[in-house]
């Protein structure tokens, strides 16, 4: 018991008994004054355990700070992007809420942002599932034209990394979506074959991608992957950063859900 817990009810004892006149009344009060006092410590805790999952409005400047490093990362605003984001926020927000942080989303286009102070802000302040909320989300701005430039490539890398998701994550993320990387094209220019294409991806590897597992993997081993990944991305991981949120992470686990079936059918297994 820490020292203001014990003191209060100790002196609550002797106030309580001194007005009732009995040992009794002084238990009572020094009973009541203990259950406050670990209900207000309780109440504190909860607080900071709320501080450091992170709170929705702080999550949603994070997230346009870094989407405007995204969008601008192959030289050009594109209003596919801007599109994507204005639809994303509008089913979470009122339209003039939308407003302004489309406004605010201008603004950070025509600045330079830190993002090392940004990596540490959401290292500091959120989890695995809300890390993984906005890898998802900047991968969805990054292909919202269904391609992917080796600079925006290149930015989603260094942002994964900074905030701490693994790369086999990473790849689960990108094989959600359907996209063809530039340096792809290229190759075909050249007559050369790219290996990277989404569309050139079957999909039961996007399957395996995704699970975060490969064509080795046994079936026991499956089974556990998924069920761990079925854990951690639960739309209820989210339930803190708003309906918006946790509506994005419900199309994910949908997704790791349909992989999981892919492979299980394609195998035979239950």
């Amino acid at each position: 018991m820490n020292a203001p817990n014990f003191l209060y009810p100790f002196i609550a004892f002797f106030i309580g008994a001194y007005l009732s006149k009995n040992v009794f009344g002084g238990l009572l009060m020094a009973a009541v004054t203990y259950i406050v006092s670990v209900s207000s410590r309780a109440n504190q805790d909860q607080g900071k355990n709320a501080n450091i999952l992170g709170d929705q409005n702080q999550f949603i400047e994070l997230l346009l700070a870094l989407s405007s490093i995204i969008i601008k990362a192959d030289g050009r605003v594109e209003q596919k992007e801007l599109d994507l984001v204005r639809y994303r926020l509008s089913r979470d927000f009122s339209s003039q809420e939308v407003i302004q942080h489309m406004n605010n989303l201008n603004q950070l286009l025509k600045k330079n942002i830190n993002v090392d102070a940004i990596f540490e802000v959401i290292n500091e302040n959120y989890n695995f599932a809300a890390k993984i909320q906005l890898m998802h989300f900047l991968t969805g701005v990054a292909v919202s034209n269904k391609m992917l430039t080796e600079n925006e490539y290149n930015w989603l890398v260094r942002i994964a990394k900074s905030i701490s998701i693994p790369a086999s994550s990473f790849q689960s993320i990108l094989a959600m979506f359907e996209y063809r990387r530039e340096s792809d094209q290229q190759y075909s220019r050249n007559g050369r074959t790219g290996g990277s294409n989404s569309y050139n991806t079957s999909s039961i590897d996007k399957a395996y991608k995704i699970l975060e597992v490969n064509k080795d993997t046994t079936d026991a081993e499956i089974k556990k992957a998924y069920r761990k990944l079925a854990m951690v991305h639960h739309p209820d991981k989210v339930s803190h950063l708003g309906p918006e949120m946790q509506k994005s992470a419900k199309i994910k686990f949908q997704k790791i859900s349909d992989a999981y079936d892919l492979i299980k059918t394609t195998r035979g297994f239950n």
